[in-house]
């Protein structure tokens, strides 16, 4: 029994926890990236789009009835919105310039974005119509990953516009009172948030490994929360503040890949394999959420406060075999616990 429960927890862990609204993510698992969905506790997971082409950066509407995400399925990488389903995909830019990283506003009105569309790595911003769209930022420098305060008033964003350094940068929504928040030679990214306005949690190599730090959201007391040997990137927060979903090279229990990442190379797919983890806020109680293999990886979560995934999309052949090792692994407990007491010993 010591053993099944090792096997449950350990090997296992996306078998474990509570269930708290629902996670999307980016996958190769189907050969191609794709965006699925799970349960917040890892299980259940489902498959949304299914395109011969790349589906990227998935980002939950504030009342959870849409997706918007990133594709180049039509060519190039435009910004494109489906239901929370995968059902009904709609395409809301077409610019022959890379349109990524969308981000909604909290009143689900106005989405923020990355665009090339002048030659350069800027933030836009448009009506969730794909209506109106107006340029917010205009550096040389390369402006990216926005995402949203919860009053709707700023937009934290990443640039490196000084020195060629990453720095996290906050604005007013309408792209003035630009002010920069870290001043690091290591590189700091992907901002994130806190639902209650009173934190932001980015990724940074300023201890030597690249970990997920907290800060005040005026930039002060940062935090590490990880401090692990790995490429620790990509944190969101849950709808309640309470836990931190994020993205790790870290060893799992399906793969080997662990180690020392460059913090530049995980801005793109990179070399390393990825799967997605959760924490408390305070950094403590990791548990792995998602379980790949040599050739799998899985990356940028976002958290829904959704009871449960949608009934309908594609459950994926990894659901599936979720779901039986579980059954595997009680049924060969409750053998073993049998077997115990049929063949036990009696007493002398």
């Amino acid at each position: 029994m010591i053993l099944a429960g090792f096997l449950i927890t350990g090997i296992y862990p996306v078998l474990t926890g509570s269930s708290q609204g629902c996670i999307t993510f980016t996958s190769d698992r189907d050969r191609n990236q794709e965006i699925y969905i799970m349960r917040a506790d890892g299980w259940d997971v489902r498959r949304l789009t299914d395109d011969p082409a790349d589906d990227l950066g998935s980002r939950w509407s504030p009342d959870g009835q849409k997706i918007v995400f990133y594709s180049n399925r039509d060519g190039n990488f435009d910004i494109f919105v489906m239901n929370a389903d995968g059902k009904k995909v709609k395409r809301l830019t077409d610019d022959p310039a890379s349109d990524i990283c969308p981000a909604w506003s909290p009143d689900g009105q106005k989405i923020v974005f990355v665009s090339y569309r002048n030659g350069n790595s800027d933030i836009y911003i448009m009506n969730a119509d794909g209506k109106k769209v107006k340029r917010l930022t205009d550096d040389p420098g390369t402006d990216c990953q926005p995402d949203w305060s919860p009053d709707g008033q700023k937009i934290v964003f990443q640039s490196d516009r000084v020195d060629m350094t990453f720095e996290i940068y906050v604005m007013d929504a309408d792209g003035s009172n630009e002010e920069r928040l870290t001043t690091n030679k290591a590189e700091d990214l992907y901002p994130a948030w806190s639902p209650d306005g009173e934190k932001i949690a980015f990724t940074s190599d300023r201890d030597g490994y690249i970990d997920i730090f907290v800060m005040n959201a005026d930039g002060t007391a940062p935090k590490n929360l990880t401090n692990y040997i790995s490429a620790d990137v990509e944190p969101a927060w849950s709808p309640d503040g309470t836990k931190i979903v994020f993205t790790s090279s870290r060893k799992t229990s399906g793969s080997s890949s662990a180690g020392p990442d460059t913090l530049r190379d995980s801005l793109g797919w990179g070399t390393l394999l990825y799967n997605i983890f959760v924490m408390n806020a305070d950094g403590t109680d990791v548990k792995e959420l998602t379980i790949s293999d040599l050739t799998v990886y899985n990356r940028k979560p976002s958290w829904c406060c959704l009871r449960e995934p949608p009934e309908e999309g594609l459950t994926t052949l990894g659901g599936y075999l979720y779901y039986i090792a579980a059954l595997l692994i009680v049924s060969a407990a409750i053998l073993v616990l049998v077997l115990s007491k049929i063949h036990k010993p009696a007493k002398r």
